[in-house]
């Protein structure tokens, strides 16, 4: 896998996690790295609301972004919202990490 990242996915448009190249290691964190902005900019008490609303109505089932993306315009703003799409379509850090 690292062979595969290092040759095929690393500086193209595909590159979309933060690495971390090790031996044999590939370490990816952009997800958890948006999250933590998203609940910087929404402030705990929405993340924790809205973590907890998605649990509660997708615990066992598949969510898709759409879904993801309505459940969270109850807690976001559109502004929110589309700087943690910009983060997630962009390679390195996410908005809001580092260079502050």
């Amino acid at each position: 896998m690292v062979d595969i990242y290092n040759h095929e996915i690393k500086g193209t448009n595909q590159d979309v996690p933060v690495s971390v190249n090790q031996p044999n290691r590939i370490t990816y964190c952009v997800g958890p790295l948006i999250f933590h902005v998203l609940r910087m900019d929404i402030g705990q008490e929405k993340f924790r609301n809205f973590i907890r609303t998605l649990y509660a109505r997708y615990y066992g089932h598949n969510i898709d972004y759409d879904d993801f993306k309505k459940m969270l315009g109850r807690f976001a703003s559109k502004e929110v919202i589309s700087k943690m799409e910009r983060s997630v379509e962009k390679t390195g850090l996410p908005e809001g990490i580092g260079n502050q």
